[in-house]
């Protein structure tokens, strides 16, 4: 297992690290978005009283935990299926090295070894 690897296993396991956190949209579509929610909560607040703005700022917040949940929910959704993907490739990989040594016999296996420098 590569060093890379294993310093980011342990980062998780120790806490250090929070996907969420590191993940910055590059998409212009969503700053663009985020700006003019920015422009349209402080003129709100500007020009609406202060228990509707808050009222209106408890729904903001409210929106802001259900896509930070959903952001999980994703997060978990597509390393389960990229951990999926590489046991299903891997698999496939076996089976095709299987197949080979079983037609070929390990002469090939062998010569193989010899090529690469392994013993």
């Amino acid at each position: 297992m590569s060093k890379e690897i294993l310093d980011i296993m342990e980062d998780l396991f120790n806490g250090k690290l929070y996907p969420a956190e590191q993940v910055v949209s590059e998409s212009p579509r969503c700053r663009e978005i985020s700006e003019e929610i920015c422009r349209k909560m402080i003129g709100m607040e500007e020009t609406l009283e202060a228990p509707i703005y808050k009222e209106i700022e408890a729904v903001h917040d409210l929106f802001v935990a259900e896509s930070d949940i959903m952001g999980v929910e994703y997060f978990k959704c597509g390393f389960s299926l990229g951990l999926q993907f590489m046991q299903e490739s891997q698999e496939v990989i076996n089976y095709l090295h299987s197949r080979h040594n079983r037609i070929y016999g390990n002469e090939s296996a062998a010569a193989e070894g010899q090529d690469s420098g392994e013993e």
